[in-house]
C-alpha cells in the first residue's frame, strides 16, 4: 500500500516557491456552499477570506481551477448577490479560472423553481466569462457551463449541470462531452444536488452511515433528474467523468462507484454551512500529483488557518472525528483527509498533441486507499 501523504507535506508547499514543486503538481479549490455568509457583511468576511487565500497561493499551491458546488446566495437579494459578486471578483483578478453551480437558492425566489434566475445569470452567467481562453461555453438558459484548464501536463474539462439538471441539460452536458476537441478529456462534473447519506434530515444523529446519492429530485418536476438518475444517465455512461462535487447536504462525503466501462468514480460532497459561521471559511484543497497518480484531499479554512480534524463536540454535532472507514462509509461527518490514486495515461492515454482529446484507452486503474493514522 501506498504511504499516506501526510498534511505537513502540503503546508510546506505553502511557503515554497514555484521552483519547489514537481512539474506535474496542482491544486484545485472547491467551496461548498457559501449562502450563510453572503447574509451580512460580517460573515462575508469568510468568503472574501477563501477567494483571498486562493489569489494569494495560486503561485505556491500551483491553484489551476476552483468549483464552487452552488446556493453561492441564501435569499437570492441584491445584497447577497453584491457580497457574492465581491468575493469571487478577487479571483477575477488573480486570473483564476473558476466555475459556479446553479443551486436551488439561486432562483430569484429561492427554492421555487421558476420563479426566476436574473440574478444568477445578471452576476454569474455566460456573460461574465466571454472572452476568456479557459471559457467553453454556457447552455442555452445560462445555467450550466463548461470550462477547460490545463495542469499536470494535461487539459482537464469541468463541467457544471444545474441542480436536479433537466433533460435539456444532460442532453447539453452530453453535446459538450461529445465535442471533438472534448473527447476523452479527464472531465470533472459539479451540480448541487447529487450525493448525501442516510441520516435524518435533522443531521443529529452520529451513527455511522452509508453515503448515497439521492434518488428523488429535490424540487420535483416531470423532467428533473435526481442524483442516481444524472449518475445513470450521464456519470456512469462517460468513462471520461472521473470525479464530481455536489453540496446541498450538510458535510462532507465520499463515494467511490464503478461506472459503466469498469472504472471508478470519485464522488465527494462539500458542504460547510452549517457549521458554526457559516462555515468558518473551510474549503476543500485537492492537489494532484499526475505523475504519481496521487491526490491528496483536504480540509482548510483561511479563516482558522487551519486544516480540519474534526472532533467530537457535543454543541455541534456535525463537527464529528475525521475518519475514513471504507468506500460509501463514513463516520459522522468525516473524509476530511485522505489520498486517492488515478493512473492517468492507462485511463485516459498519453497526453496529446495540443489542442487534441486524450483518447480513451480500456482497463484504467484507480484505487482508493484508506488514510494511516
Amino acid at each position: 500500500m501506498r504511504p499516506y501523504i501526510h498534511t505537513a507535506i502540503l503546508t510546506a508547499c505553502l511557503t515554497a516557491g514555484p521552483a519547489a514543486r514537481a512539474q506535474d503538481t496542482f491544486s484545485l479549490v472547491v467551496l461548498g456552499d457559501t449562502q450563510s455568509y453572503v447574509v451580512n457583511d460580517t460573515l462575508a468576511a469568510n468568503f472574501t477570506a477563501q477567494t483571498q487565500w486562493i489569489a494569494d497561493q495560486q503561485s505556491a499551491l500551483n491553484i489551476r481551477f476552483v468549483t464552487h458546488v452552488g446556493d453561492i446566495v441564501e435569499h437570492a437579494t441584491a445584497a447577497e448577490w453584491a457580497r457574492a459578486d465581491h468575493a469571487m471578483s478577487i479571483l477575477d483578478q488573480a486570473q483564476v479560472p473558476w466555475a459556479a453551480a446553479f443551486g436551488n437558492h439561486e432562483w430569484d425566489t429561492p427554492d421555487q423553481p421558476g420563479g426566476g434566475d436574473s440574478g444568477f445569470i445578471t452576476h454569474f452567467g455566460p456573460d461574465r466569462h466571454q472572452g476568456e481562453s479557459w471559457y467553453g461555453g454556457s447552455s442555452p438558459n445560462g445555467r450550466s457551463s463548461w470550462q477547460r484548464f490545463e495542469a499536470g501536463g494535461r487539459t482537464f474539462l469541468h463541467i457544471t449541470l444545474e441542480y436536479d439538471a433537466p433533460d435539456d441539460a444532460i442532453a447539453w452536458g452530453q453535446s459538450v462531452l461529445d465535442l471533438p476537441e472534448n473527447q476523452g478529456l479527464p472531465t470533472i462534473l459539479t451540480t448541487h444536488v447529487y450525493l448525501n447519506d442516510n441520516r435524518n434530515v435533522g443531521f443529529t444523529d452520529a451513527s455511522p452511515t452509508t453515503v448515497q446519492r439521492v434518488t428523488s429530485p429535490y424540487t420535483g418536476g416531470a423532467d428533473r433528474n435526481s442524483g442516481e438518475d444524472i449518475w445513470q444517465e450521464f456519470v456512469s455512461v462517460n468513462d471520461q467523468i472521473f470525479m464530481t462535487f455536489n453540496g446541498h447536504y450538510a458535510g462532507e462525503r465520499l463515494l467511490v462507484s464503478t461506472n459503466d466501462a469498469g472504472n471508478e468514480v470519485f464522488q465527494m460532497q462539500v458542504d460547510y454551512s452549517r457549521r458554526p459561521n457559516g462555515g468558518d471559511g473551510w474549503l476543500k484543497l485537492l492537489t494532484f500529483d499526475v505523475e504519481s497518480g496521487e491526490i491528496h484531499v483536504q480540509t482548510y479554512s483561511p479563516t482558522l488557518d487551519e486544516f480540519a480534524q474534526f472532533e467530537p463536540d457535543a454543541n455541534h454535532p456535525l463537527n464529528l472525528l475525521d475518519e475514513y472507514t471504507g468506500p460509501g462509509d463514513t463516520v459522522g461527518d468525516g473524509d476530511a483527509e485522505y489520498t486517492i490514486f488515478v493512473d492517468f495515461d492507462e485511463r485516459f492515454g498519453p497526453v496529446p498533441e495540443p489542442g487534441v482529446g486524450a483518447l480513451l484507452v480500456p482497463g484504467a486503474i484507480a484505487t482508493l486507499h484508506r488514510r494511516r493514522g
